[in-house]
């Protein structure tokens, strides 16, 4: 019983498992409405861009820090006795 358990095929992972969706019934969007999507997608790929930064910024005094202190250890090591 184990043994056919491993030997089964592996299923991918449920992210990568793709799910049918039924369609929308929906009616279709005015260029005014799709130009307000876009506009609101647009404007949260910028708050996602500025928080990147942010986080880039972030990481940059991180690693300074990390470097400084690095370098502090190095100096106090070689000038033991």
């Amino acid at each position: 019983l184990v043994f056919s358990y491993i030997c089964q095929p592996l299923k991918p992972p449920l992210s990568m498992q793709t799910q049918a969706v039924p369609p929308r019934r929906t009616r279709a969007r005015t260029t005014e409405e799709l130009i307000a999507s876009n506009a609101a997608v647009v404007a949260s790929h910028d708050r996602v861009l500025e928080s990147n930064a942010a986080v880039v910024e972030s990481n940059d005094r991180l690693t300074a820090a990390i470097n400084q202190l690095t370098a502090r250890l190095g100096e106090s090591s070689t000038s033991r006795p």
